[in-house]
């Protein structure tokens, strides 16, 4: 059996692809809550100043819904004070579990896998994170604001080389929360070289984001 390169890095995008949902969902308790709440995240007076990975096209402080789906999804993570929902991209994206999404692009495949940790603070949840990435990679961490939420950025450059996996996992901790919610996309483009169109949609999702109580 020969197997191709563009069959190993899908290979390898559903291995880790898997890793982070088992990371992210460990103690989930719930799964699909379409239309689940009604909570909007606060204002933004300005964008972050720091540039975003990925470089998005839309603002950061609205960066609007034009490319999201209309229904909503969402999970309840057993032991978090909040339930988290949010809406998909409306092109390319399809379900494939409660908590993600993935889309195939022109021969390049991309994942969102929605989640969290509850009862782990923002530092413990970035370690925890770090473990996802490839031996061989760097990981470079910032802080970005979207729709008036901060998010702590680790961006994972795959390790450079044909078929690995690039990763970025954006942590939220609420404040006053026990918990850590995230958004990770992961994906057989480099990190620096995204579609734009695939990069405006993350941030889109990443304002989307709606906790309630659980």
């Amino acid at each position: 059996m020969i197997t191709t390169s563009s069959t190993r890095a899908a290979t390898a995008l559903a291995a880790v692809a898997l890793l982070a949902a088992v990371a992210l969902l460990a103690g989930c308790g719930g799964g699909d809550a379409q239309d689940a709440g009604s909570s909007q995240p606060p204002a933004s007076s300005s964008s972050s100043a720091i540039p975003a990975p990925g470089g998005p096209t839309v603002p950061l402080d609205t960066p609007g819904d034009d490319l999201l789906g209309e229904a909503r999804s969402g999970v309840t993570l057993e032991g978090a004070a909040s339930s988290v929902s949010w809406r998909l991209p409306a092109d390319c994206y399809e379900a494939t579990k409660p908590s993600s999404a993935r889309c195939d692009d022109d021969g390049t495949t991309f994942q969102i896998v929605v989640g969290g940790k509850p009862g782990m603070d923002l530092v413990e949840s970035e370690l925890d994170y770090r473990e996802l990435a490839e031996e061989d990679s760097t990981v470079q961490q910032t802080t970005v604001d979207v729709a008036g939420r901060t998010f702590t950025v680790l961006v994972d450059d795959g390790g450079g080389a044909e078929g690995d996996t690039g990763i970025m996992t954006f942590l939220h901790q609420p404040e006053g929360s026990p918990d850590t919610f995230a958004v990770v996309l992961l994906t057989e483009a480099p990190v620096t070289d995204l579609p734009s169109t695939r990069v405006d949609e993350l941030y889109q999702v990443l304002g989307s984001l709606e906790l309630e109580p659980a």
